[in-house]
């Protein structure tokens, strides 16, 4: 009897393991909502789209977009590239995150305030950059991810984020001078994802960006 309860303790935290970490898919919807007259917010909507659909597994992430200019952005983590796939163009470009983005993140601000989404208590961030904010949304105990996974994800300052919030965002407000655009989460579903989810097709165009 004592050999099997020290079995189970011993085996404990790998079964936690395996059920901490988020793994499944988030579906959101894109608004985007003006502050001037001069803003056409449908034209803003064409190129935003009106959602996605985000797959997640052992870091490696795919985000499917419904009416929007890009088809499709994916990290590959041991690959440490994020793959992205426009609708005008035959060829997947590729970045090397390693390397600093075009965006750097200026200050972060944690709020003690909480808000709901989808009914879960979220905490609030709120990143800022050289010429917008945005402030996301996030629950670190339903979508747990590994902010290890992230470490080496330095373009745009993607890995401070991560190191933060140690989850997935259920909506985030990001702030532009004339407009805004707010992404909501509208179910989220914890299920097991095959690994061809992250898998660039044979006979893809890939080049580096």
């Amino acid at each position: 009897m004592k050999l099997t309860v020290i079995v189970a303790l011993a085996m404990l935290p790998h079964i936690m393991m395996g059920q901490v970490f988020f793994e499944g898919k988030i579906l959101y919807t894109f608004e985007v909502k003006s502050k001037s007259l001069d803003v056409d917010v449908n034209d803003l909507q064409t190129t935003v789209g009106n959602g996605s659909t985000l797959y997640f597994k052992d870091g490696n992430l795919r985000r499917d977009y419904d009416g929007s200019s890009t088809e499709f952005e994916m990290y590959r983590s041991k690959e440490n590239r994020l793959y992205v796939k426009k609708r005008t163009n035959d060829t997947i470009f590729w970045y090397d995150c390693s390397l600093e983005g075009i965006e750097s993140i200026k200050d972060l601000q944690i709020s003690k305030q909480k808000e709901k989404v989808l009914g879960v208590s979220c905490h609030k961030l709120k990143i800022r950059y050289t010429d917008y904010y945005t402030t996301e949304y996030y629950n670190s105990d339903s979508i747990v991810i590994d902010p290890l996974w992230f470490a080496n994800f330095k373009r745009d300052d993607h890995y401070k984020i991560a190191a933060i919030e140690k989850s997935l965002f259920l909506r985030s407000d990001t702030e532009f001078p004339m407009f805004t655009v707010v992404i909501r989460a509208t179910r989220v579903d914890h299920v097991t994802l095959s690994d061809d989810v992250f898998k660039i097709p044979s006979n893809a165009i890939v080049s580096p960006r």
